[in-house]
């Protein structure tokens, strides 16, 4: 949510041309509240970065958004460095090491696999066909029916036919708007892989991690149906019962989550009761 928020200030200063300070104050509020919520986010504001280096370069908005990011960056590196921020730096060095001894037992890693998993090229290729496959309505789900091969062939039908709807006689700053949406999408994803290759371990690649895109996601698709639709209703029918049929998948996902067995995106099912309780007891009777 911060997120967004923090798209719309962006915007409104890079396109609509609002320069009075309740703009890069409300800015700054937003990148504070994003910062503080996962600090990942911060993919998010080098994608504004280089929309700003690709798009305009001028002076003055580059000295203003300094300004809101160091204002962000004094909190939030306090809090790294001294406060709280620090154990958890600590707790991803740890959680990194555990990982790679546990890799290193066959046996051990044949328990966790799927969870604890080699950051190679193929199984990086893998998650990361499902993952892009998830992002968008039309092909969540795919890479299971049809495999990873023919999932990533149709991501890039897809996002083909999204750019030509979109940017088919389209002004410039439909362009500029097309290229900062795919940034935002792509930005978290592509410092994802990077990690995960860095780290050598595949705990750090899913979906939540690179869900920062998400909102930028439903903007992309909303803009190519309205679009489509206004020109080619025959191919937006066609998409409307391909929705159809995608929503009954995603009412399954939804089934599964409340009946607490075997989800999408977690191994989590068969829950206990509180086990707070439990544990307290169990204290006492020590």
């Amino acid at each position: 949510f911060p997120v967004t928020i923090a798209l719309y200030y962006f915007l409104e200063i890079m396109v609509n041309g609002k320069s009075s300070l309740k703009y890069y104050v409300g800015y700054t509020l937003s990148i504070v509240l994003a910062i503080f919520s996962n600090y990942l986010t911060f993919t998010v504001f080098l994608a504004h970065g280089l929309y700003w280096l690709l798009v305009d370069r001028t002076f003055e908005k580059l000295r203003n958004f300094c300004v809101c990011y160091v204002i962000m960056a004094i909190p939030f590196g306090l809090w790294m460095t001294k406060g709280p921020g620090q154990y958890a730096l600590l707790y991803i060095k740890d959680a990194t090491n555990l990982y790679h001894s546990i890799l290193k037992n066959p046996k051990l890693a044949a328990s966790y696999q799927g969870f604890i998993d080699i950051a190679s090229w193929k199984n990086l290729f893998t998650r990361g066909i499902s993952i892009l496959s998830d992002y968008f309505i039309f092909t969540n789900g795919w890479y299971e029916k049809l495999g990873n091969k023919i999932a990533l062939v149709l991501v890039i039908g897809l996002l083909v036919l999204v750019a030509w709807i979109i940017l088919n006689k389209s002004k410039k700053v439909d362009i500029q708007l097309f290229v900062f949406v795919l940034l935002m999408v792509f930005i978290p994803f592509v410092f994802s892989v990077l990690s995960a290759y860095k780290a050598g371990v595949m705990t750090g690649f899913y979906f939540r991690y690179t869900s920062f895109g998400l909102p930028f996601v439903s903007i992309l698709m909303a803009w190519f149906l309205v679009l489509m639709f206004e020109k080619y209703k025959i191919i937006a029918i066609g998409f409307a019962v391909l929705a159809m049929v995608q929503y009954y998948s995603f009412a399954r996902i939804i089934k599964h989550f409340y009946a607490d067995t075997q989800q999408k995106y977690t191994n989590s099912h068969g829950r206990i009761s509180n086990p707070y309780i439990l544990i307290a007891d169990k204290i006492k009777s020590l």
